[in-house]
């Protein structure tokens, strides 16, 4: 087999050609020969044996059932450019490939497919050989080496070196590249890569293609918690798809801008826009849209306090999933009515929703899934008493997530398991617990989960009056939190640690941690870590003698609490604290 040279080829390239000779390096020249006589050979270790020991090959069976799928032959092989790109090589090739198939049909004709192929070839020197680091049609090669470029100027480089290529086909493979790495959760490999298909669907001047590279990098930006960024991409998607009239993209951008402003808090804004995508779902007669989206506005409204409306839209899209037979769909919006159904105290129905949602998981054999159902029916189980029962249910939670190594909710699920105990007054078992969350948070890197299990282990220590140990495990955890920037929780702790130097009998220290919990509560503008803060310092100062600065103290407790009921009138979702009864039980004393 001959392969013929595009004549331009040997006045661009001058770089690989050998002294003295206009032609293709002999050597790379014999590499793309055998790339095309081992496919015709059908020779399965002779075509492996192209391939750098750096590559990602194809798996042998692979090749062996494209062989055997039919007989191929090549003409008119031309080399059409070979460029250099650092320490590697890229051939285009262009031919003719006809392939023979057997017919389908007892005694019929063979089938006879015949096409013309662009494809590409990337070469890197090994062991004084070129060895293929990949191959495929031109335009995903092109794809790979605008990703790997270092600049933009490597970029306009290849860009402009190939006009032809400039089509929706290199937009599309530049986005498939991107999505391999976002679902390998590599975000920001997949953001540099919507980036690459934004600006080439603009050079291509496709509009509907440039609105879903900005969905998807505003996606890509969202998982990096970037939410400037993402929110910015949404917007400017949001505006070029009202001028496409696009409504199905309008929804899409709309979605994106609620979830951004969900996570900051912005909780009116996201509902608006979330309202405004789900009526173009509904005017469209997008049922999955609209069901989707139903859960969007269901969390909103519960995170609202709004459990009417946000029980409403749940159920809603239960029957709308239900009626696409969609069971996962079905068990997320099972998942939120038993949220809500939590918070209103309503415990049975909370019982029947999570119940639901494990069945489905199960049906799955979705492992993660039937982790977290299990989890939240403990809770569920545990808010009623039914201790034994939650344990169990907690457990087997612990065993899903083990089994699906996933260490940082396995140590969620021991946290929970340790609270059981405490409630039902087993505290040696729940020290257990608790060291058994933090080593599996500890394994995952979840710094906040193993500070969240050491004020749990600091709890049970003084439980069991071991105070010096509570101390030093409520010192670490205090730590832990300060370097998070996590200042609540570490407030919340420095009350445990109050409670702990006063159990000592060091008032002294308990007053200094109580007081340090108020000052950040005042900075957080946060009442219930504020009477809980105040609480613990009233208490040190009563049990050091000085009774009119603790009743002072714990009168100005009610202040807070008194917030905090005018709070729950209109945010359901934020009741007063039960234990909160222990301001009158302090004064009392």
């Amino acid at each position: 087999m001959r392969i013929r040279f595009h004549p331009l080829v040997a006045v661009v390239f001058a770089g690989l050609l050998l002294a003295g000779r206009q032609d293709v390096d002999p050597a790379l020249r014999a590499a793309v020969e055998r790339f095309f006589e081992t496919q015709v050979a059908e020779d399965v270790e002779g075509y492996l044996a192209l391939w750098s020991a750096g590559a990602q090959r194809p798996p042998a069976d692979m090749l062996q059932y494209v062989f055997e799928g039919g007989d191929d032959t090549f003409s008119d092989i031309t080399i059409v450019r070979v460029a250099p790109q650092g320490d590697r090589v890229r051939v285009r090739v262009s031919a003719t490939r006809e392939r023979v198939m057997p017919s389908r049909l007892p005694g019929g004709k063979p089938i006879v497919r015949r096409s013309k192929m662009l494809i590409g070839l990337t070469y890197v020197r090994e062991n004084g050989e070129w060895k293929l680091l990949r191959e495929g049609p031109a335009f995903e090669d092109l794809a790979a080496a605008l990703i790997e470029a270092k600049t933009a100027e490597e970029r306009e480089a290849l860009l402009t070196a190939e006009p032809e290529l400039l089509t929706d086909s290199l937009i599309h493979a530049i986005s498939g590249q991107a999505g391999q790495a976002a679902q390998l959760s590599q975000y920001a490999a997949a953001g540099q890569g919507y980036e690459l298909m934004l600006e080439v669907a603009r050079r291509v001047g496709n509009r509907r293609l440039e609105g879903e590279a900005l969905q998807n990098l505003g996606n890509a930006r969202y998982f990096q918690r970037d939410f400037g960024g993402a929110l910015a991409a949404y917007e400017q998607r949001l505006a070029l798809e009202r001028e496409r009239a696009d409504d199905q993209a309008v929804a899409a951008a709309l979605g994106g801008i609620a979830t951004i402003r969900y996570s900051l808090a912005e909780y009116t804004p996201a509902l608006s826009a979330y309202r405004e995508a789900l009526a173009l779902h509904e005017r469209l007669e997008d049922e999955s849209g609209a069901a989707a989206t139903l859960i969007s506005t269901g969390n909103v409204l519960y995170v609202q306090g709004d459990y009417d409306a946000a029980v409403t839209d749940y159920a809603r899209s239960r029957d709308l999933h239900r009626k696409l037979l969609d069971t996962a769909g079905e068990a997320d919006a099972l998942r939120g009515l038993g949220r809500v159904f939590m918070a209103r105290g309503d415990y049975a129905g909370a019982l029947e929703a999570f119940t639901g949602v494990l069945a489905e998981a199960r049906a799955r054999g979705n492992r993660a899934a039937q982790g977290q159902a299990a989890l939240s029916l403990g809770e569920a189980h545990l808010r009623l008493g039914n201790l034994v029962v939650a344990r169990t249910t907690f457990e087997e939670s612990r065993e899903h997530f083990e089994a699906e190594k996933d260490a940082a909710n396995a140590g969620r699920a021991w946290q929970a398991i340790a609270l059981a105990e405490l409630m039902a007054g087993r505290f040696q078992e729940a020290e257990h617990g608790y060291r058994s969350s933090g080593s599996s948070c500890a394994g995952a890197g979840d710094q906040a989960c193993v500070a969240s299990s050491l004020v749990g282990l600091a709890f049970a220590q003084a439980a069991q009056e071991k105070f010096a140990d509570a101390i030093v495990s409520y010192r670490k955890a205090i730590a832990d939190f300060t370097r998070l920037g996590q200042s609540e929780p570490a407030a919340r702790a420095e009350i445990g640690l109050s409670e702990a130097f006063s159990g000592t009998g060091d008032q002294a220290g308990a007053i200094e941690a109580a007081t340090r919990a108020r000052h950040t509560a005042v900075a957080l503008d946060n009442d219930d870590v504020l009477w809980r803060a105040l609480i613990a310092e009233a208490r040190a100062l009563r049990r050091r003698g000085d009774r009119g600065p603790a009743v002072g103290t714990a009168q100005a407790a009610l202040y807070p609490l008194d917030r905090l009921a005018e709070r729950a009138k209109v945010r359901p979702a934020s009741p007063v604290p039960r234990d909160s009864a222990a301001i009158f039980t302090t004064l009392a004393l």
